[in-house]
């Protein structure tokens, strides 16, 4: 803020707000970007799997055994989807629709490498979609945005 208001001090001028935003556009995107799939996270497990609570055990769940990227986000259509994984395990890539609909289900069985990829095109209409890759110990949701150029 420093800095910008020394290029200009006027608030509401353009070159106050562009001298901000290049000085923090590259933290303010991770920023959001984290805060975004933590939200579409938190939206689709209150939503789709509430009500199904059953806690049979109690078992501690490393979460770093796997990660997932889907990128470009957004897309017009085609995404490429990285992942890794502690090896050996059975995984499912499911998409759905923002109403929790399955549009996809792939199952990546016994996985024995530790990474893959896989690139979807994706004939959807523009709109917000979730990539769930999961077992059953551990789910891994990132929202993407599909924008048709129509």
């Amino acid at each position: 803020d420093n800095y910008a208001r020394s290029i200009n001090p006027d608030y509401s001028s353009s070159a106050y707000r562009d001298t901000l935003w290049v000085k923090t556009k590259g933290f303010t995107k991770r920023l959001f970007a984290a805060a975004s799939q933590r939200l579409a996270e938190l939206i689709y497990s209150a939503w789709v799997e509430a009500g199904r609570p059953s806690v049979t055990s109690a078992a501690e769940v490393n979460l770093d055994r796997a990660t997932m990227y889907v990128y470009p986000n957004p897309t017009s259509g085609q995404v490429n989807v990285t992942y890794s994984n502690s090896g050996g395990e059975n995984y499912y890539l499911e998409i759905f629709d923002m109403l929790g609909n399955t549009l996809k289900r792939y199952s990546l069985n016994s996985i024995s490498s530790s990474s893959g990829h896989l690139t979807e095109n994706l004939n959807f209409p523009s709109g917000a979609y979730l990539f769930r890759l999961s077992n059953n110990n551990i789910s891994i949701t990132q929202r993407v945005i599909v924008q048709k150029n129509d």
